[in-house]
């Protein structure tokens, strides 16, 4: 309990402080000072890697792409996405709202999309983790 208060109160700027309505004090130890010190202190026992560094210890990046069984249901979902961006596209001129409507209609596409493959991606979780 020393040697915690005194590192407290030397590198965490620790002191006691009143708080509230009571005027409690309490041990603060929130801070930071006297951190070129603790630098020389933790230097040595410290591991400083970069991001590249750390990426040359690891294997290359695989994606792996499954076919996942989607309901009827979000086919005709989806189907009726596609085509609701179709009319967007074929019947706006003005290039703003254009713009505007043909991101919301792609957006809805993946929502849409996303949402159809939300139980297979549980079960291959499931099965990951078993």
């Amino acid at each position: 309990p020393i040697l915690k208060k005194a590192y407290e109160t030397f590198f965490c700027n620790g002191h006691q402080k009143q708080v509230g309505p009571a005027m409690k004090i309490i041990w603060d130890a929130n801070g930071s000072s006297n951190l070129s010190q603790l630098n020389a202190h933790i230097s040595s026992h410290v591991l400083h890697k970069t991001k590249e560094e750390c990426l040359e210890e690891l294997p290359p990046k695989t994606r792996e792409y499954r076919k996942v069984p989607v309901s009827s249901r979000d086919e005709i979902r989806h189907t009726n996405a596609v085509n609701k961006l179709a009319k967007i596209q074929s019947s706006y001129h003005d290039a703003d709202s254009e713009k505007d409507a043909m991101l919301s209609g792609l957006n809805e596409i993946r929502l849409v999309s996303a949402f159809a493959k939300v139980g297979a991606t549980v079960s291959l979780a499931k099965s990951v983790l078993e």
